[in-house]
């Protein structure tokens, strides 16, 4: 399914238009984009917890801090579990935010 608009807006905002893996504000490299992360992969089990598409699970990044090589999310899990963005499978969804429907 994936974050609602409404729930990127609350995912942004409380970040503080900020990737929240490289700290850096706005990206001006060509091709560069924002991305809403799940914190709680989806494929790790997070596909099963109700709360898989909520504010709380999501992290803003950079397209290029959020997929690809060594110094990513996802091609650093180690560092990405330490930065809690990366939840484990049996860990729960910590709450941040308050639900906004």
């Amino acid at each position: 399914m994936g974050f609602s608009p409404q729930t990127k807006r609350i995912i942004r905002e409380r970040a503080d238009n900020k990737c929240e893996w490289c700290g850096q504000g706005e990206c001006f490299l060509f091709g560069c984009e924002w991305h809403c992360h799940h914190r709680k992969l989806r494929k790790m089990g997070g596909s099963r917890d109700p709360r898989i598409d909520h504010a709380d699970n999501g992290a803003l990044t950079h397209g290029r801090c959020h997929n690809g090589g060594p110094d990513t999310i996802h091609g650093n899990r180690e560092l990405a579990v330490v930065r809690r963005l990366i939840i484990p499978s049996w860990q729960e969804i910590p709450v941040w935010t308050e639900e906004v429907a």
